[in-house]
């Protein structure tokens, strides 16, 4: 490694950073008769060693605070001790919470408990995004992964891939991190593990403004906080059993409600580990298995995940939390039809699987060297593994499948290629294949790193406190895949040891008046591997360089009054292409029959923001959201055509570019006591010249120079252009023992519903001929609106004393049924007519061609899935 990537290393190493997984309270101590500051007093986090005590103007901070709640307790000499109730911390924000004593004599001081609440306005939020706490993802209809609970956030969109889209971000676009640390999959950029909803104290998305410590991400950060243990013990099993209308592929209908062999079981339990003295340690530990059987055939999938967590205070200013994670899931694969008009419907058994396993090990030591400074320490270990190859003989490697053989220099001669991915003599040359024939693709992926952070954080003083930080992580990767489609099989087998570090400072100034973040962040990513100068001639390896980048942030919060709230953020964004993009076909093969080369010294991703808010109080109940955004995306990735001596190849290059705009309304419904609800409306622009870096190689290169168009030089509208999106949530409470009436008929007790509602406008395609010669413009047509509408019902059943319950709950996913279209076929704009004539008719096989048609060109993944039922019971004690 070249000696500046050590020196940078060592640099970091000494001034590094942990994601942010904490936050801090803040206020005033008063006398509630006179008004009067009273310093002195002390502020503490029950059950916990924080404290703090109010300076001479009476103010006081805690900072460093993990993501929970919490109760506070105020106390002084001649006043009455106050607690706080239910105060909720929040990653990265700052909770007000302003107490007000009376004076009591000595003998007579009694403990007053008041109720916290969350505040209406955030007053330091210089960013926007969604905050989920363990509370709402509890009733939240829908909100089986995390995923699908960010999509519906304001500005996401999930597009045709399925992938979440954010603010116009291309797919893969969103940095993941769990409890800190990153769990993303290099060769995706997606999440690359599960994270079990249930077992989270809070789920947040920043879409707009992020702060100097956050980067890898062109579009958003999604932070997962695993839920602490406490002073008591807790438990919760639940299970459920699933039902959705089955799809027949015989006759291309979806079948009644049934059962589909799903079902589930997960279960937590949190409490102390021991309590002697200063010296205390608490656990929480979750497991969840899922069986899915799918609606569609070969669609079966069955995971197992388990979360643990362990908070040891071995001394009195030092807390260690020790945290692992686990996933194995293995699923099956059912694609209707592949871009070349194959089908498996008659042999099922043909089509391939999944097979994943991820793990994170980590720990973290936090160090008070004051009221006002924290050092944090942590190290990790994320490993991520995914496999696909046929079902029948998945536990093969690709050289031991039948029909593989090679000649003496190695070169595949075998017979793979023509017994597979062929039409079957039964279908009159349809494309459904038949017999012992598979799906002739093998692959194999395999990443992990190691990484060490270091963090100081220090309240300076009451208006300033300053983050300084970073981290670094080595990675080793591995790639191996086949494609025996013909006679040349396409793939390739690498590995590669990649070096990515960061640093940031960021100073958070806090004033009544004014808030503003501050900071700067410095990207570092050195691929490591050498690869031709020229892949046609092979004249010479070369290696990569590093790359630096530079990310300037600001962020500013302005209180209009008590209930306005202004913001303002700006910045640079950064992220890395990913691996499979980096280091594809290095060795520089070009018998392939369209060869598309890597490029190791792919400069960064590129998008600058600019963003603007007001949040408004209207009343006491009712709260207003607007947040207008411009994004200038750069140097995004694309694959570009190279002719040299009579030889064609594409490489990837930095070489296209976009924009998004867009403005985001929210009105809500705050502090209600049984109903509450949200509206959500989002208009966005996405233009670009390219929404898939493989865009260009699969709709360009591959296709025939008489009707190939030439690549794009100004913005389109991108696939996942959604003008319009519209959600809206309505929950209703009954808590234990209240005792509503309607029409004068008392309702039952704690119990609740909440309904989610989402509107799409339709996506955008381009119109294509049936010779394949595009139709107007790029991205020109528009695909039907969605709509649909999902449940949660629970009943909570408390059949001891105490505070032991069992809860019922029903969940339906689209609820009305509704077909939702996700894909249409580019020659008809429709989802189920893909242009073509009946072929082969005679008057013997016509009624069969007809029959045929029918089944190939009826795909049910162009549409979004049908109704889902879950019912089931869960017991929390």
């Amino acid at each position: 490694m070249p000696l500046l990537s050590l020196v940078l290393i060592l640099i970091i190493c000494n001034s590094q950073a942990v994601s942010g997984t904490a936050g801090k309270i803040a206020g005033v101590v008063m006398d509630r008769k006179s008004g009067d500051e009273l310093p002195g007093a002390t502020i503490r986090v029950v059950g916990t060693q924080s404290a703090s005590k109010a300076d001479s103007d009476g103010e006081y901070y805690i900072i460093n605070l993990p993501v929970g709640v919490y109760n506070l307790s105020v106390s002084m000499i001649g006043y009455e001790t106050m607690i706080y109730k239910d105060v909720r911390v929040l990653m990265d924000l700052t909770t007000p919470i302003d107490f007000e004593l009376t004076e009591a004599p000595l003998d007579m001081q009694k403990s007053v408990t008041v109720l916290a609440q969350r505040p209406l306005i955030q007053r330091d939020n210089t960013s926007s995004g969604t905050i989920i706490t363990r509370d709402e993802i509890a009733t939240l209809a829908n909100s089986g992964s995390v995923n699908t609970i960010i999509s519906n956030s304001s500005g996401s969109v999930v597009g045709q891939d399925g992938g979440v889209h954010i603010k116009g971000g291309r797919s893969g676009t969103l940095s993941y991190y769990f409890d800190g640390f990153s769990i993303q999959d290099p060769f995706s950029s997606g999440l690359g593990m599960r994270v079990v909803p249930d077992a989270l104290e809070q789920l947040s998305l920043t879409s707009g403004g992020l702060s100097p410590e956050y980067g890898e991400a062109l579009a958003g950060v999604v932070n997962a906080i695993t839920r602490e243990g406490r002073d008591k013990y807790h438990g919760r099993i639940k299970v459920y059993e699933g039902l959705s209308h089955k799809y027949d592929v015989s006759n291309s209908q979806f079948e009644g409600l049934s059962r589909t062999n799903t079902h589930s079981i997960s279960a937590d339990v949190s409490g102390p580990l021991m309590n002697i003295g200063s010296q205390r340690a608490t656990f929480f530990g979750a497991f969840e298995f899922i069986r899915n059987g799918g609606y569609l055939p070969h669609n079966r999938s069955r995971s197992y995940s388990g979360v643990g967590k362990v908070v040891i205070f071995p001394a009195s200013r030092l807390k260690v939390s020790i945290n692992g994670s686990y996933f194995f899931s293995d699923a099956q694969r059912y694609r209707h039809r592949d871009n070349n008009g194959f089908s498996y419907d008659f042999n099922l058994d043909g089509l391939g699987k999944f097979e994943d396993e991820a793990y994170l090990i980590g720990i973290r030591a936090d160090y008070n060297k004051s009221s006002n400074t924290v050092y944090s320490m942590a190290a990790n270990h994320f490993r991520t593994k995914t496999k696909f190859a046929p079902e029948s003989i998945f536990d093969l490697y690709w050289k031991q499948w039948p029909g593989y053989s090679e000649d003496a220099n190695g070169v595949y001669n075998g017979t793979i290629h023509e017994d597979n991915y062929q039409a079957g003599d039964d279908y009159l040359g349809y494309r459904f294949t038949q017999d012992d024939d598979f799906y002739p693709v093998y692959q194999e992926q395999f990443s992990a790193y190691s990484g060490l952070k270091m963090s100081l954080v220090s309240q300076i003083n009451k208006h300033h406190q300053i983050k300084v930080g970073g981290d670094v992580r080595h990675y080793e990767l591995h790639w191996d895949s086949r494609q025996f489609f013909n006679i040349q099989p396409y793939g390739e087998t690498y590995t590669a040891f990649p070096w990515f570090g960061a640093a940031y400072v960021q100073d958070k100034i806090e004033h009544n008046d004014l808030v503003v973040n501050i900071g700067g962040r410095v990207d570092y990513l050195y691929s490591d591997i050498a690869y031709w100068n020229n892949p046609i001639t092979h004249d010479y390896r070369r290696n990569s360089s590093p790359k630096v980048e530079i990310s300037p942030r600001l962020g500013i919060s302005h209180p209009i009054s008590e209930k306005s709230v202004l913001h303002f953020n700006y910045g640079y964004l950064f992220q890395a292409p990913q691996s499979s993009i980096l280091y594809t076909n290095l060795n520089g093969e070009l018998d392939s029959g369209f060869p598309l080369f890597g490029n190791p010294d792919l400069e960064s991703e590129k998008t600058i923001y600019y963003e603007l808010g007001l949040t408004h109080m209207l009343g006491d109940n009712l709260r207003v959201q607007l947040t207008t955004y411009y994004r200038d995306i750069r140097n995004m990735i694309g694959a570009r055509e190279v002719v040299e001596g009579g030889n064609r190849y594409t490489i990837f290059e930095n070489s296209d570019f976009g924009s998004a705009k867009g403005l985001d309304f929210v009105l809500e419904s705050v502090r209600r006591r049984n109903l509450n609800w949200s509206l959500q409306y989002s208009y966005m622009i996405a233009r670009g010249n390219a929404s898939d870096p493989y865009e260009w190689y699969y709709d360009y290169f591959t296709v025939a120079e008489d009707i190939r168009p030439q690549i794009p030089n100004r913005e389109f509208p991108l696939a996942y252009d959604l003008r319009h999106s519209i959600t809206a949530v309505l929950d209703y409470r009954v808590a234990r023992f209240d005792k509503r009436k309607i029409v004068g008929i008392t309702l039952p007790d704690a119990w609740g519903i909440n309904m989610l509602t989402r509107y799409g406008s339709g996506l955008a395609y381009t119109r294509l001929g049936k010779d394949g010669r595009r139709m107007g413009t790029v991205n020109g047509e528009r695909m039907p609106y969605t709509l649909r509408m999902d449940m949660r019902f629970n009943k909570d059943l408390y059949l001891f004393k105490g505070d032991n319950f069992m809860s019922f709950f029903v969940e339906v996913i689209n609820l009305f049924d509704r077909r939702n279209v996700r894909r249409v076929y580019s020659v008809t704009g429709k989802p189920d007519d893909d242009g073509f004539e009946v072929q082969n008719i005679t008057s013997s096989t016509y009624e069969q061609s007809v029959y045929l048609t029918d089944l190939l060109e009826k795909n049910p993944q162009h549409y979004e899935a049908p109704r889902r039922v879950r019912v089931g019971l869960e017991f929390n004690f």
